[in-house]
């Protein structure tokens, strides 16, 4: 994820978003605190994780 890492948002996310802000991304990003992705295929097929990818797929 080299282009992910050379991004504004990535280099300046402090900046970029409030405390209480941050932005969705899919299982190919990788997990920060301030980007919420889904889950990845092997852990979607729990119940709770299932309904969460559901729901976060409709944003």
């Amino acid at each position: 994820m080299t282009a992910w890492r050379d991004t504004q948002l990535t280099k300046n996310h402090e900046s970029l978003l409030e405390h209480d802000e941050w932005c969705w991304a899919n299982s190919g990003y990788p997990i920060e605190p301030w980007l919420i992705t889904t889950y990845i295929a092997s852990a979607s097929n729990k119940p709770n994780n299932k309904a969460f990818n559901y729901y976060f797929s409709s944003v």
